[in-house]
């Protein structure tokens, strides 16, 4: 126990070393750091307050990321970044949503300089789920698999951090004592960011992302992408069932009967939300049936938010069948 402390003791002062000297202006420590985590500590039973704080999550089957609200209670300072941050690493996720970070990931320190966060955190944060299988580096598409939920997981602590105003950016370290080493940084590779010939540089303070959030824009564009790859039970998982009046199945059909093909397409990035959970996103695109291509402008596609994503209402499809 004396030897974790005072490991701790050491890292923290590395810490301040290298946070002071960029301007850092607050330090969180985790004195807890090698203890058993005590979820009381986060959840005051003393309760005279609450709030809500968005944490972001993977989504099943999906390359995107999600934000959930939560509802927090407190009996002195409200929730800030440092318990967000330890609340996204070990609350349960309800169905249909992923927690890429392995709940025994430790939040060693939390720095807080003008814009950016720099968060240090045991090395546990690389045992993603794809990693349970203890030969994936001998696969290259398992290699593929743990390199992408490492990504998604940094980007679920990116884009939780940054909810918290005034951050705009977050710097990662992972404290690798188990490999004997005193050093913090970490590269790009080893936490996902792959196949830009950036690898081994190291990895920099990140801003937020939102092209990896599954906003209404981006649900039309997946939805989109899987219409024209022709996977139709994909495309339907995108739309509200109940609205559809059909089966993908049965869209599937129709689709292939009229010899229907989705052409180019643009997703206008813009899109309007309203406050019953509904969303607006306008589109263009073609359609090609046989030899005839027709070519639709400033399409508005409907959405309504439904749990913790948005789903396309199902007329879409009839839309789409009618060319």
């Amino acid at each position: 126990m004396s030897k974790s402390i005072g490991y701790l003791k050491l890292l923290s002062i590395a810490f301040l070393v290298v946070f002071f000297l960029c301007g850092c202006t607050k330090l969180y420590v985790n004195s807890n750091y090698n203890e058993k985590y005590d979820t009381v500590q986060l959840h005051p039973q003393a309760t005279e307050k609450s709030t809500t704080i968005t944490l972001y999550y993977g989504i099943s089957g999906e390359d995107y990321i999600v934000p959930v609200t939560k509802e927090v209670v407190y009996s002195d300072a409200p929730p800030n970044d440092f318990f967000a941050v330890r609340e996204l690493i070990k609350s349960e996720t309800e169905a249909g949503l992923i927690n890429y970070i392995n709940p025994n990931t430790e939040v060693v320190t939390l720095g807080i300089s003008n814009d950016t966060v720099s968060v240090c955190l045991s090395e546990d944060i690389l045992m993603v789920p794809a990693t349970e299988d203890s030969n994936w580096q001998m696969d290259e598409s398992k290699v593929k698999e743990v390199m992408r939920q490492r990504k998604m997981a940094v980007y679920c602590i990116v884009n939780t951090l940054t909810e918290f105003a005034p951050y705009t950016r977050v710097q990662i370290y992972i404290d690798q004592k188990n490999n004997n080493s005193d050093e913090m940084r970490v590269s790009r590779g080893t936490l996902g960011f792959v196949g830009d010939g950036l690898e081994m540089q190291t990895l920099e303070a990140l801003p937020r992302d939102n092209s990896c959030v599954l906003t209404p824009a981006n649900t039309v564009k997946l939805a989109l992408k899987y219409l024209g790859a022709n996977q139709a039970e994909s495309f339907f998982a995108q739309l509200e069932q109940v609205s559809a009046g059909m089966n993908a199945q049965e869209f599937s059909t129709k689709f292939s009967v009229q010899k229907m093909m989705l052409g180019d397409y643009y997703v206008h990035d813009n899109y309007t939300v309203s406050g019953d959970g509904s969303a607006v996103v306008m589109i263009d695109y073609a359609i090609r049936m046989g030899s005839v291509i027709s070519e639709y402008k400033s399409i508005p596609v409907r959405l309504r938010l439904s749990g913790y994503r948005y789903y396309i209402d199902g007329s879409f499809a009839n839309t789409v069948l009618r060319g």
